[in-house]
C-alpha cells in the first residue's frame, strides 16, 4: 500500500503538482491512499498538536511506500521508517519573517531525507540540494494537459464578457503582492495604452484589472494576451503560468528566478533583471508592436510535459524504491 501525505489543499503550482502526482499512480493502477497532513510551516509554524498527529499517524500505520510532500516531511521530531519518498516543490527562506523556524524545519526535511528519495521539479532545485549534502534526487517536472489549453473563447467575445475595452493585454499572473505587486509598480506608465491585469479569487493590491476565471476563460486569457510578464520576489519551483503562457503560444517575460531560468531558457523566452524596468517597458513595446508569438517548435518543447510523460517518471520513481 502507498500513503500519500498532502499538507495543503488549495491550489498553489506546489499542490497542484501533489494532487497531479497522486492521479497519475491512481492511474497507473498503484491505488495510494491519501492521507492528510495537518502541517503549516509557512507564517506561525506547526501547530503542535497537528504536528504531533501527523507523526503519530505515520508511525502507526504499515504501509509499503509513504510519499510525502514538504509540508508533511517536516511535522515528524524523529525520522521516518521504512521506504518513502518526499518531494520539494521550492525552498524560500523569504517566504516568512521567522527565518529560523523556516531553516529548522528544512533540517527536519533533511534528516527524513535520509534513505529516502527526494523529487524535486528542476535542475535548479537539484543542484540548490545537492549543494546541502542531498544524494538520492530525482527530477520529475510539472505536468499539464497540453490539449486542453485552446482558446475557448474569440478575443471579443472575452473583452465583451469582462466589460474591457479593446487595448492589447499585459498578463501579470496571480493578484498577490509577492508575485505581481512590484511588477504592476513598474508597468504603471502604460497603464493607459496597455490591460495590465492580474488573476485569481483574492486580490491582494489595487491597481490593476484582476478577474477571477475559470479555467476556460484563463486559458482564454492567455492566447490573447499580447505578453505574460512574471516577476515573483522569491524563487519559483517552476512557474506554472509562464509554462502555460507558452503553450498558448504567448510570448514570456521573466526574472527567471528558482526553476522559470531552465523553462524561459529551454523555450527562448526572455529574461529580465527586476531592477531594469525601463528594459522591461521597451521589451513590452516591442512584443505588442510586431505581435510576436511563442514559434511553434517553442510551443511543441513546452507541450512535452505531458500527463503521459508524468505517469510515466512517477512510475519509475515508484517502482524503483518498491524494489529496494
Amino acid at each position: 500500500m502507498i500513503n500519500y501525505w498532502f499538507s495543503k489543499n488549495y491550489l498553489t503550482g506546489g499542490n497542484i503538482y501533489n494532487h497531479m502526482a497522486f492521479a497519475a499512480l491512481q492511474e497507473r493502477g498503484f491505488q495510494p491512499v491519501s492521507r492528510k497532513a495537518f502541517t503549516s510551516y509557512r507564517g506561525k509554524g506547526h501547530s503542535y498538536l497537528n504536528a504531533c498527529y501527523t507523526y503519530l499517524a505515520l508511525s502507526s500505520r504499515t504501509t509499503d511506500l509513504n510519499i510525502l510532500d514538504y509540508g508533511a516531511a517536516t511535522c515528524c521530531s524523529s525520522r521516518i521508517r521504512g521506504k518513502r519518498i518526499l518531494i520539494m516543490f521550492h525552498f524560500d527562506p523569504a517566504e516568512t519573517r521567522k527565518k529560523r523556524i523556516y531553516q529548522f524545519y528544512f533540517d527536519r526535511f533533511r534528516h527524513n531525507a535520509r534513505d529516502a528519495k527526494v523529487v524535486v521539479i528542476a535542475r535548479h532545485w537539484k543542484e540548490f540540494l545537492e549543494m546541502k549534502g542531498f544524494r538520492d534526487l530525482e527530477i520529475i517536472y510539472p505536468a499539464y494537459d497540453v490539449d486542453k489549453y485552446q482558446p475557448y473563447h474569440s478575443r471579443e467575445a472575452f473583452l465583451h464578457e469582462h466589460a474591457l475595452p479593446d487595448r492589447p493585454i499585459v498578463y501579470l499572473g496571480k493578484n498577490s503582492r509577492p508575485k505581481t505587486g512590484n511588477t504592476y509598480q513598474q508597468l504603471r506608465p502604460l497603464a493607459d495604452r496597455f490591460l495590465l491585469i492580474t488573476s485569481g479569487p483574492k486580490r491582494e493590491f489595487e491597481g490593476p484589472v484582476n478577474l477571477d476565471l475559470n479555467f476556460k476563460a484563463y486559458c482564454s486569457l492567455l492566447h490573447h494576451s499580447a505578453v505574460t510578464v512574471t516577476m515573483p520576489q522569491f524563487d519559483e519551483g517552476w512557474s506554472r503560468i509562464a509554462h502555460e503562457s507558452v503553450i498558448c503560444g504567448t510570448p514570456v517575460i521573466g526574472n527567471g528566478r528558482g526553476g522559470m531560468a531552465e523553462l524561459l531558457r529551454n523555450t527562448h523566452q526572455r529574461i529580465l533583471p527586476e531592477t531594469e524596468p525601463e528594459r522591461l517597458v521597451h521589451e513590452i513595446e516591442e512584443i505588442v508592436s510586431t505581435g510576436r508569438r511563442v514559434p511553434e517548435e517553442d510551443r511543441a518543447f513546452a507541450g512535452t510535459f505531458n500527463l503521459k510523460y508524468f505517469a510515466d517518471r512517477w512510475t519509475e520513481v515508484v517502482r524503483e524504491m518498491a524494489d529496494r
